[in-house]
């Protein structure tokens, strides 16, 4: 009997072709799967509608087009999830500007169907000259128990929850889950990043059945993407997506009953990341910016004010050590 899979794409990008490439790497997956593809057009200045006309639906593809009013993509993605058929077995998400490889699906069904609750893999990301894991080290697979039979997978050893309170090693468009354990679970959607964090930890929170293949299984490309338009002191996005650091880790206090050990973790985490907010704010303030969005955050975090102080400081050493911060 088949495996029934369904796949949900967020879409929202300036340059459509990338979600015709994505839906072609969803149709050439190997394995008998019956594949539902929900695709949710948030807003996207170039319809998705538009783009499946033009570039058409690849054979044997079955796609549902939704569009909604842009929410940003934990929203578009928790209006995937419920749309997915209650008899499915497994979800996997792809972003609208990635691609599987080829084997992707089957080595995540022939890993799921051993019992585990949850698959995700290695990637590489457009301009990158190696691989997510060799190049960020936040999932080291000699620390971890080899799954017989799965070539080059890992059962995630230990507290799952905690490895991924500590360093997010999962990467989004490598997910694939059990979906009648999960079905009631969904994205936090006021968070424009960081949300599939929060998701993750959810995920483990209810079960440390996790594998991890150190296979590059989906190639990221460069469409729209928040978290990458923020790079830089100057990026002008980078005080909103810095903020929502600040976000992430209040909402990961807040839902989750923490450890003694996590909670200093995480206290120690924000404190970085309003220092960084601080450091952002004074920037643009020296450079007379307009700041009515730092405005709503210091009513979400008055906190930030306290970091002022240590932030300036920051500030004025990166200056005199030739960093030219401010």
């Amino acid at each position: 009997m088949a495996v029934s899979i369904s796949v949900v794409i967020p879409y929202f990008q300036e340059d459509g072709q990338c979600l015709v490439r994505a839906l072609e790497s969803v149709a050439a997956q190997r394995g008998p799967f019956l594949k539902q593809v929900i695709v949710v057009d948030d807003g996207s200045p170039w319809a998705a509608e538009d783009v499946l006309a033009q570039g058409g639906v690849p054979v044997g593809l079955n796609v549902r087009l939704l569009r909604t009013t842009n929410a940003g993509v934990a929203a578009a993605r928790n209006r995937g999830l419920d749309e997915v058929l209650t008899d499915c077995d497994y979800v996997a998400f792809l972003d609208s500007d990635d691609v599987w490889t080829e084997d992707h699906l089957a080595r995540a069904v022939a890993c799921l169907g051993r019992g585990y609750d949850v698959y995700c893999a290695n990637l590489i990301r457009a301009g990158w000259r190696r691989d997510f894991f060799a190049l960020y080290r936040q999932f080291r697979p000699e620390e971890h128990r080899p799954v017989p039979g799965c070539s080059d997978v890992y059962e995630v050893s230990g507290a799952v929850f905690d490895r991924i309170l500590r360093n997010n090693f999962v990467g989004t468009s490598t997910v694939v889950f059990r979906w009648s354990k999960y079905s009631e679970l969904r994205f936090e959607a006021d968070l424009r990043v960081h949300e599939d964090w929060v998701f993750w930890l959810n995920l483990a929170r209810s079960s440390d059945a996790f594998v991890v293949s150190a296979h590059v299984e989906a190639r990221y490309g460069q469409g729209v993407n928040l978290y990458a338009s923020a790079v830089g002191w100057d990026a002008p996005r980078a005080m909103e997506v810095a903020f929502c650091g600040v976000l992430l880790e209040k909402r990961i206090v807040s839902l989750f009953g923490l450890s003694a050990a996590q909670r200093a973790w995480v206290r120690r985490r924000l404190a970085r990341r309003r220092l960084y907010c601080g450091m952002l704010l004074l920037r643009r303030l020296r450079q007379r910016q307009r700041l009515e969005a730092a405005r709503r955050w210091l009513r979400r975090d008055p906190w930030l004010l306290v970091h002022l102080p240590i932030s300036l400081l920051w500030l004025v050493r990166g200056r005199l050590a030739g960093r030219g911060a401010l």
